[in-house]
């Protein structure tokens, strides 16, 4: 192996603080095809052109979703008790990025999670939207409580649930039934469950609550 270059970057680590990276990369002197072989400590430490490492970007999702952490807030923490400062755009960046590594971890674990999930898992659905706005769509274990896929959706129509339900049963299994509101659009989102002979329930509260205006709603008016 030969030396090719060597390359200094600013790494910005939760654990270590801020330092300098110094990768030495050498390349094969016999065969040029060969890949240039760089720092494999490194690359456990921050991906790639980037400066701020895995642990950081763990950090700050854990602080944003899990402690419900404001970007200000995050950004004290991180000066007072690592020294470490951070713009806020630098942190709605680090945000984003951790949830597409959780969800590329998710993904990833299907295989485990599918088997502690036997022998089977209801399905839960709803979608929660403000008209002309979007919003967010969830696919859950109801026994467990987890979430098994969640998508940003324009609007609750078939065309933008159908796909999420079809994947969570493509990727976890058939579930033993299906509980849903008493929308239109996810009731022929789990049309290819029925059609699979799952079970297909009204949730009872959202049941109850479509009687009781009917009943009641002009009455009490």
């Amino acid at each position: 192996m030969q030396i090719q270059k060597s390359k200094r970057r600013k790494i910005i680590t939760f654990q270590a603080g801020v330092f300098t990276a110094k990768e030495v990369r050498k390349k094969c002197m016999r065969n040029a095809t060969h890949p240039v072989m760089g720092s494999e400590e490194l690359a456990r430490l921050v991906k790639p052109h980037q400066r701020y490492a895995y642990d950081l970007v763990v950090h700050v999702g854990l602080a944003r979703y899990l402690r419900g952490k404001q970007r200000e807030e995050i950004r004290a923490e991180l000066y007072q008790e690592r020294g470490v400062r951070l713009s806020e755009g630098s942190i709605s960046n680090l945000c984003d990025r951790f949830l597409g590594y959780f969800e590329a971890l998710h993904l990833a674990r299907v295989p485990e999670l599918r088997c502690a999930m036997e022998p089977g898992y209801p399905l839960h659905l709803d979608a929660t939207c403000e008209h002309g706005k979007g919003g967010l769509f969830v696919c859950m274990d109801g026994w467990r409580g987890w979430v098994l896929m969640a998508a940003r959706v324009p609007s609750e129509h078939e065309d933008y649930l159908r796909p999420w339900v079809e994947k969570t049963a493509a990727l976890f299994g058939a579930p033993i039934a299906a509980v849903r509101d008493m929308g239109e659009g996810v009731g022929k989102a789990v049309a290819s469950l029925r059609a699979r002979a799952v079970p297909d329930f009204i949730c009872h509260y959202h049941f109850l609550g479509a009687v009781g205006k009917k009943l009641f709603d002009k009455p009490y008016r």
